[in-house]
């Protein structure tokens, strides 16, 4: 599960896929070691701002090529953990990290949770360019592809303002479609 030093990109490649798919399968063990490593994660973000020494910070950092894979679970386990996502979301300032985020809320299972996060893209916390993110991994959510369908019809104005306006927009717009 693990990421090993000096390991072939294959092989992250598989883990990555691998730790996802059976999170969609909700495997248990799976689900568990997300939660677990979720909760390291915390833990350091807590101690980030406590700003405790490098060496007790990198202990227990998630590795990043398991990162998106975690978040992603952790949601699709259950959605109690959102609002410690969206929590970092706010307070980092790396757009990858966001990325990853915007990414992971799209595997909620919750349909009432999906829609405050619909409304979340349409804020200006999240940029216009990142809401592909969001919606590219809420389309595959096999919960939320009605929903979001007739979301994208109702908003399409919105999204395309927020882009601002028409022609300006329609790169990000074509992408969402496909």
């Amino acid at each position: 599960k693990e990421p090993k030093e000096n390991e072939e990109p294959y092989e992250t490649a598989l883990r990555q896929k691998a730790l996802f798919s059976l999170g969609i399968l909700r495997n248990k063990e799976i689900l568990n070691f997300s939660q677990e490593k979720f909760d390291e994660f915390l833990k350091n973000i807590n101690a980030d701002q406590r700003r405790l020494h490098a060496d007790q910070r990198r202990k227990g950092m998630l590795h990043p090529d398991i990162k998106q894979a975690v978040f992603n679970n952790i949601l699709i386990a259950n959605d109690n953990h959102l609002e410690q996502l969206l929590e970092y979301y706010q307070q980092t300032s790396l757009i990858e990290e966001q990325n990853k985020c915007l990414i992971a809320f799209g595997n909620l299972q919750n349909l009432e949770k999906l829609r405050s996060i619909f409304d979340f893209i349409l804020s200006s916390q999240v940029r216009f360019n990142q809401t592909i993110f969001f919606l590219g991994s809420v389309s595959l959510n096999s919960i939320a592809t009605k929903f979001t369908f007739n979301w994208l019809k109702e908003n399409w104005q919105k999204l395309e303002a927020k882009g601002g306006g028409p022609g300006k927009s329609d790169f990000v717009l074509i992408r969402i479609l496909k």
